[in-house]
């Protein structure tokens, strides 16, 4: 061989030790910061189509909710379809009953039942009133005013509260601006569409696409191999087990033509407690990085006459004062990666909604 061909050798070999030894390191490096954006994120199989609302949960579904190695909660759907604990129709002698409709925040499915505001508002209240406080949880997450209206319509009657709070989060309005979408499950993966067509599409990706057992296993096994896969066609996959139209390319335009307007939902809320007979309030909750949001999101889609009617408890203050309380930044209410709030953060909102509430009820008819 001559000494040129040697050369080239032994250059071609100096080459390939070096790549293997780049990605050698980089998957050590990888496996020892174990970034959770690498992770599968996994939601829970618990919603079905509902004609009324588009979608809800399940009733006694249960499943885990997976998220960049800092959310792993089982969520488990009670028998009438919320996150919640079961609940009578008829609340026992002496007990004030509060009804709390919402989204994801209210919802809470990515921390344990007992861990979400709505049942730290019930203790807090409880001992602060020195009587029985159930809050019942009516939250659904991804759902704007219009379906939280609907859920009072359904529930009130039902369970005649004396108290209804509305959790009101700054991505209610763009929810009404939006087609509305039906969520089900497709043996364990979630599907989010608007109408029957986009739906059959999205099963045909299922069908068609899905990854095989050793690209899964080439998954679990290694860093370097999932920042591959997710560049791949069917990289959806190797995101999360929800697919949705703009997940699998599909151009869709979900706006809606004739959207319906905040304040006139607000509106038959308001009528809905004079007639039912219920204290109504409403909370901005407060958002991560822009607590004040929520709170402008309301002002700046309704009317000054109206936004005057709204009984408002906004938990800004009390919420700072229990984060000094407790040697809290604000950013320890959230979760590191996502938006919406981890265990601590509901219980402050809970605890704060409660100081609030509480010297609200003797004036606010709900006695």
């Amino acid at each position: 061989m001559s000494r040129s061909a040697v050369s080239l050798s032994l250059r071609i070999a100096i080459a390939v030790v070096v790549v293997v030894v780049t990605f050698a390191a980089a998957e050590v490096l990888l496996r020892i910061l174990q970034p959770g954006t690498l992770e599968l994120t996994q939601e829970p199989c618990i919603y079905r189509e509902d004609a009324e609302l588009g979608f809800r949960y399940l009733e006694n579904a249960s499943g885990r909710v997976v998220r960049n190695e800092e959310i792993d909660n089982l969520v488990r759907i009670n028998s009438t379809g919320f996150h919640d604990a079961e609940h009578a129709r008829d609340a026992a002698p002496g007990t004030l009953r509060v009804l709390a409709v919402g989204d994801s925040f209210t919802a809470a499915i990515h921390v344990a039942v007992e861990r979400g505001w709505t049942q730290t508002l019930e203790r807090e209240l409880g001992g602060k009133l020195g009587r029985p406080v159930e809050v019942i949880n009516l939250g659904i997450g991804g759902t704007g005013t219009e379906t939280h209206l609907r859920l009072l319509e359904q529930y009130v009657p039902v369970y005649r509260p004396d108290v209804v709070v509305l959790a009101f989060y700054r991505n209610d309005v763009r929810d009404l601006r939006r087609k509305r979408r039906h969520m089900s499950c497709h043996e364990d993966y979630v599907l989010v569409y608007h109408d029957a067509e986009q739906k059959r599409r999205l099963i045909e990706f299922y069908e068609t696409r899905r990854p095989s057992a050793e690209s899964w296993e080439r998954f679990e096994r290694w860093y370097l191999y999932r920042i591959i896969a997710r560049m791949q066609s069917n990289g959806a996959f190797f995101r999360s087990n929800h697919l949705s139209p703009s997940r699998i390319g599909m151009e869709v335009d979900d706006k809606r033509p004739s959207p319906p307007r905040l304040e006139p939902l607000l509106h038959q809320i308001l009528d809905l407690a004079r007639r039912q007979r219920f204290a109504f309030f409403l909370v901005p909750v407060p958002a991560k990085g822009d607590p004040e949001s929520s709170l402008r999101a309301l002002r700046e889609n309704v009317s000054a006459e109206t936004f005057a009617l709204l009984p408002l408890l906004n938990p800004q203050l009390p919420l700072e004062a229990i984060r000094e309380r407790e040697g809290l930044r604000p950013d320890d209410l959230y979760w590191r990666w996502g938006h919406h709030m981890n265990a601590i953060g509901y219980g402050a909102l809970g605890e704060a909604i409660a100081q609030l509430l509480a010297p609200r009820i003797d004036g606010a008819g709900a006695l």
